[in-house]
């Protein structure tokens, strides 16, 4: 790459580096959150991992976040870039600013890996930069990282991009570029299992087509270059399977609420929605996509970008109603939940068809630069307006302020909410309790019970069926209670219990049985009795993140080398 090649990649990272700074700055400049959807179930997740790093572990159990019910929620959902993310809470004084850095820098990922993959598909710098651009403002990506922080499929789609060209790259484009294949998945998983589950599903659909277009030949360097980013992605993934395959054998969990497919609309309302920019949608831009390419195939204009076009036009109907979703097996429903999870995916392959026409059309340097500049201009503006109007419809949201629910009853889910660097701060104060959409995902499957699932929500302590009164002290991998037993009995405690923990009743370790409600149960005589319940990460999981920092250390050995030859 000669010089000049090198200083307009550098013009276009701090390009991408200025965008993903402002875009947070409406949010940054007011010191506030405004929550909705998964955030309380994030935060919480943030708070335990902060003191994590603070305390040099990783915990895949927490004791004094999520409820203080001991969740094992980090062994079935990934938490790799969370962890980092909890760093910035760690070394930053303001909570509220550690919170939209992190935003900023997904958006910065989510920017230069556009570009990047782009850049591999189509060496037309350009063109990867209006993909960049139109990809990183989505409507669907900015719904997902704003109106209801779905944190896990916002961070598999900053990296989808990569997954897909590495695939094009192995069967139909440059095999040598495997590698993207096995970076793009790795890292998609590291962020979403389902998002992997989606993708992988699509990986095989679109080979199958080819299959069946007799557009695949299978040289043996395809064959060769498949089997290496198979074999590396297994690799590199094995942080995130292994600890979960472990754990699940250990006991039956339910991993949210299941029930058959719900939160579909039907086509006109999703095309209405996207002009409009409500709710999951693929915007202005995505339709514009669809109405180009509808133009193209009546002209009879046949191409490989058509037939991109033609999987996301596929895809943003099926995540409507007329799609026969509820054809389906219920466990295929429960698994998917809301058909607009397929948005992401439809997004992108639809913006990848409309950043090659606007090239294609405005095919003069002069007329890609201002197209470039038009694109910009036109996807801040709508970021900002979204922006500003959601920050004027939640701003008199309730304020996350300290509460005294901890043995509460009853459920007061704080979906809505504003928060300060202070209330932020105070989120798991002692004695306060803030109740969230799925406080038991992941949990083992007979805490699942209506009854069972308040007496947690309670912190309810029993000997057989009387509820009695414990002291209670919880620390991040620990719990432990102190009761006065009237009589022997079963002492059941509200922690979740899931087959990994060290059971002490007063200094003796003991085998614990899970109970009827799926928590720890001890047999106790009558008398005071102390009971802690703790979790220590196995130093085998360290190992398994060793093994996967090796794959990438691999991976990107062998990747500078065949550059250096190149």
């Amino acid at each position: 790459m000669n010089k000049k090649a090198v200083l307009q990649h550098l013009l276009v990272i701090l390009l991408f580096v200025v965008i993903a700074g402002l875009s947070v700055v409406p949010y940054w400049n007011r010191g506030t959150i405004y929550g909705q959807g998964d955030l309380l179930f994030h935060l919480n997740r943030l708070a335990g991992l902060t003191q994590g790093v603070q305390a040099h572990e990783i915990p895949y159990r927490y004791f004094n976040v999520l409820t203080n019910i001991g969740s094992a929620s980090n062994f079935f959902y990934p938490f790799v870039y969370m962890l980092g993310w909890s760093g910035l809470f760690a070394v930053m004084h303001n909570p509220i600013h550690a919170f939209y850095l992190g935003e900023a820098i997904v958006m910065f990922v989510t920017l230069i890996v556009a570009y990047r993959a782009m850049n591999q598909y189509q060496s037309q710098r350009m063109r990867s930069i209006i993909f960049a651009l139109l990809y990183g403002f989505a409507s669907y990506r900015t719904y997902l990282a704003y109106d209801q922080f779905v944190f896990g499929e916002m961070l598999a789609f900053a990296f989808l991009p990569l997954a897909f060209v590495g695939l094009y790259n192995v069967f139909l484009g440059d095999a040598r570029k495997w590698r993207a294949l096995a970076a793009g998945l790795t890292l998609i998983l590291y962020a979403h299992m389902l998002s992997t589950v989606l993708t992988l599903t699509l990986f095989v659909i679109i080979v199958v087509l080819l299959v069946a277009t007799r557009r695949l030949h299978l040289e043996k360097v395809r064959v060769r270059n498949f089997v290496k980013a198979v074999v590396m992605t297994v690799v590199m993934t094995a942080v995130i399977y292994l600890p979960f395959l472990y754990q699940n054998r250990q006991t039956t969990i339910i991993t949210t609420v299941q029930g058959p497919i719900s939160k579909m609309y039907d086509l006109g309302q999703s095309l209405v929605y996207s002009l409009n920019g409500l709710n999951q949608n693929i915007g202005l831009v995505g339709v514009l996509a669809i109405v180009i390419g509808a133009v193209q195939l009546w002209r009879r204009r046949f191409s490989r970008e058509l037939a991109i076009w033609g999987l996301g036009v596929v895809l943003f109907i099926m995540a409507s109603s007329i799609f026969p979703w509820r054809a389906l097996s219920e466990n295929v429903q429960a698994l998917v939940q809301f058909p607009f999870r397929l948005l992401g995916l439809s997004s992108l392959f639809l913006l990848v068809y409309l950043s090659g026409e606007l090239v294609r059309v405005f095919a003069l340097p002069k007329q890609q630069a201002l197209t470039t500049l038009v694109v910009l201009l036109f996807s801040a503006g709508s970021y900002l307006a979204f922006t500003e109007n959601l920050i004027y419809t939640r701003q008199h949201q309730q304020p996350l302020v300290t509460n005294q629910r901890f043995e509460a009853t009853t459920a007061l889910f704080e979906t809505s909410f504003t928060a300060n660097d202070k209330q932020l701060a105070a989120l798991n104060k002692p004695g306060a309790r803030h109740d969230y959409i799925g406080m038991l995902d992941y949990a083992p499957k007979n805490a699942w019970p209506v009854e069972n699932y308040y007496s947690f929500l309670a912190h309810q302590t029993f000997l057989g069926n009387q509820s009695i009164k414990a002291k209670a002290t919880y620390r991040l991998t620990s719990a432990t209670f102190k009761v006065d037993a009237p009589r022997s009995g079963q002492l059941n405690v509200p922690i979740l219990m899931y087959g990994n923990e060290r059971v002490m009743l007063d200094g003796h370790r003991v085998t614990a049985k899970q109970t009827k409600r799926g928590s720890i149960g001890v047999h106790v005589t009558a008398g005071e009795h102390r009971l802690t319940v703790s979790y220590t990460t196995p130093k085998w999981i360290y190992q398994v993140w060793l093994l996967s920092a090796i794959g990438w250390v691999i991976l990107f050995v062998t990747s500078w080398h065949r550059r250096k030859a190149k």
